[in-house]
C-alpha cells in the first residue's frame, strides 16, 4: 500500500513540474488526490487576488462544493488547520455548501511560503472512507504541499514576467 501511495506521489510531482499554468495544476492535482483516496469527493478551492472570494477551481466525484463565498466560510480557512467535519467528533459545519450538507468532510488549508493560497475539500460517505483517509494523511499532506508549490512557483513566474515586461 505504502508502495503505491509513494509511486502515485512521485508521478503527481512529475506531473506538477510539467504544468505551464495554474489551471493545470488544478486539474492535475484533483486527478491525483482522485487516485489517492479512491471512492471520495473533493474540491480544490483557491483563494483569489484580493483575498477576499475563495473559488472552486477543480473537483473530482460529486463534490458538494460547487462556489464558494468567503474565506470566513470554512472552519479549516479559519483555524489554519485541517479539521474534520464527522457525527461525534464535530458538530459545527463550515458554511461553503451550495445544496445539502455531508456529514463527514475534511478541510485542509493549502499554503506556501507562509501564504494561505486555498483549501482542499474531501467528502467521505461512510466511515470507512473516512478511515481510509486518515491511512493516507501523509500522502494527503505531501500532495497538497506539492500543489501549492507548484501553484506558488507559477504565481511567481507570472508576476516575475509581467514586472520584466513593464520594466
Amino acid at each position: 500500500d505504502r508502495a503505491v501511495e509513494s509511486g502515485l506521489l512521485t508521478t503527481a510531482r512529475d506531473e506538477l513540474q510539467l504544468c505551464v499554468d495554474v489551471q493545470q495544476v488544478y486539474q492535475s492535482s484533483a486527478n491525483s488526490f482522485a487516485r489517492l483516496l479512491v471512492g471520495t469527493s473533493g474540491s480544490l478551492c483557491m483563494m483569489n487576488n484580493s483575498r477576499q472570494l475563495v473559488e472552486v477551481v477543480s473537483t473530482w466525484g460529486t463534490s458538494a462544493v460547487e462556489e464558494f463565498h468567503t474565506p470566513e466560510s470554512c472552519c479549516g480557512l479559519r483555524s489554519g488547520q485541517p479539521r474534520w467535519r464527522q457525527p461525534g467528533l464535530s458538530e459545527i459545519h463550515c458554511t461553503h455548501f451550495g445544496g445539502s450538507i455531508p456529514e463527514r468532510y475534511l478541510c485542509m488549508p493549502i499554503v506556501a511560503n507562509g501564504n494561505t493560497l486555498g483549501l482542499l475539500y474531501i467528502e467521505c460517505v461512510s466511515e470507512a472512507l473516512v478511515q481510509s483517509v486518515n491511512l493516507h494523511m501523509d500522502g494527503v499532506r505531501q500532495l497538497v504541499q506539492l500543489t501549492g508549490m507548484a501553484v506558488a512557483t507559477l504565481n511567481l513566474r507570472t508576476k516575475l514576467e509581467n514586472q520584466s515586461i513593464r520594466d
